[in-house]
């Protein structure tokens, strides 16, 4: 039998049109909860006020997650990559 685990969890935001997603979809709050990483897409197309007020509400969702803003859809991906975490087996 073959096992899977699974690494991390990387939730991508669209900064654009999130606040007023999380407003009517629970869900997408309880994507950002239990991310271990959230990216902020589309970043180059709202004032970094915006940007800042995202990640502002972000951090009351999910306090310890690392928020990384995206620029013209580019992204470092060296904290996104796999055995970045260990949890203990279950």
């Amino acid at each position: 039998m073959q096992r899977y685990s699974l690494d991390r969890a990387v939730t991508t935001i669209i900064a654009a049109t999130a606040i007023a997603t999380s407003d009517t979809q629970q869900e997408s709050e309880g994507q950002a909860a239990a991310a271990d990483r959230l990216l902020l897409t589309k970043t180059d197309l709202v004032s970094p006020d915006r940007v800042e007020a995202l990640a502002t509400r972000l951090r009351t969702i999910n306090a310890a997650v690392p928020i990384t803003p995206m620029l013209n859809g580019e992204v470092d991906p060296t904290p996104c990559s796999v055995r970045a975490f260990h949890a203990p087996t279950l």
